[in-house]
């Protein structure tokens, strides 16, 4: 690749000179490519994030803040983009919630980042019309340098999943409850029948 300048000069002879300054811009042109393909990558990788359903956060590791929240974030918790990026981790949890499972997993991923990179836990974020919702949460503590270091964490909503446990939870405690009936009843009808016999 050249980049040609033709610049008319006049002559001593009083006849303009045509001169033709070429420089060879090879260099600029590939990494003019490459950026727009470093470009096309990072957009194709930022648009399949915020497709995502889960919702996904990427936070400063020591103001907590977010620099970046997906779609996904978005659609679960009810704010607006804008609004969750002037906020940090602990603004998700409930007023009366002390924030304790993000604390504790936090402290698990700074100071155990060699022996445990990542972290999955529980907690409950608020929905901003004042809904809980249960969610899953997967952490990764990121150190690019001592100066880049940050969270990820990806939310999975959890609603149906604690329902299902629920309910599952009643049905084997109702299963017990009949049991125990079952159990009686026949004792009882063990006795009648002994009572008969005698």
């Amino acid at each position: 690749w050249y980049d040609i300048q033709d610049h008319a000069i006049p002559w001593t002879d009083g006849r303009l000179v045509k001169l033709s300054i070429a420089i060879d811009i090879t260099d600029r042109k590939q990494n003019e490519v490459q950026l727009r393909q470093a470009n096309l990558e990072l957009h194709r990788f930022k648009t399949t994030l915020d497709l995502t359903l889960d919702s996904v956060f990427m936070f400063d590791a020591d103001t907590l803040n977010f620099f970046y929240v997906n779609q996904g974030a978005v659609n679960q918790l009810g704010y607006t983009q804008e609004k969750l990026l002037d906020m940090n981790v602990l603004d998700l949890n409930p007023e009366d919630f002390s924030g304790q499972d993000y604390s504790q997993a936090m402290m698990t991923l700074l100071v155990e980042n060699i022996h445990k990179p990542a972290i999955t836990f529980e907690t409950v974020h608020q929905h901003n019309s004042g809904t809980l919702i249960p969610v899953e949460v997967f952490a990764q503590y990121i150190q690019l340098s001592e100066q880049l270091k940050y969270f990820i964490a990806i939310a999975r909503d959890i609603t149906e999943r604690k329902q299902i446990e629920k309910e599952r939870t009643a049905l084997i405690e109702f299963q017990q409850i009949v049991a125990r009936l079952s159990t009686r009843f026949i004792n009882l009808k063990m006795a009648e029948i002994e009572l008969e016999i005698e």
